[in-house]
């Protein structure tokens, strides 16, 4: 079974799992390691998340398209917000 094919529920739960992983580590890793573990953990993330999207926009475009249209409204806002407070 190709790493596309895999289920949208264990996609879920791996990025959940990364999650709870790079949080871990920013919390219990000194400074050294730390810095590598969350970039190591988020190039993990970034991919299951392209697979999340590419398992979707299989089952409804419409719903991906409104999604990344929702992250891009977010992270502007989130910009915005950072780029005010200084």
């Amino acid at each position: 079974m190709p790493a596309r094919d895999l289920p949208f529920p264990a996609i879920l739960f791996a990025l959940l799992l990364a999650t709870g992983a790079s949080l871990l580590a920013a919390t219990q890793l000194p400074a050294g390691p730390r810095g590598f573990a969350i970039a190591a953990l988020s190039l993990i993330k970034a991919g299951l998340v392209v697979l999340g999207f590419m398992r979707l926009h299989r089952a409804s475009p419409v719903l991906t398209i409104a999604l990344i249209g929702y992250a891009a409204v977010l992270s502007t806002l989130a910009g915005l917000r950072i780029a005010i407070a200084g």
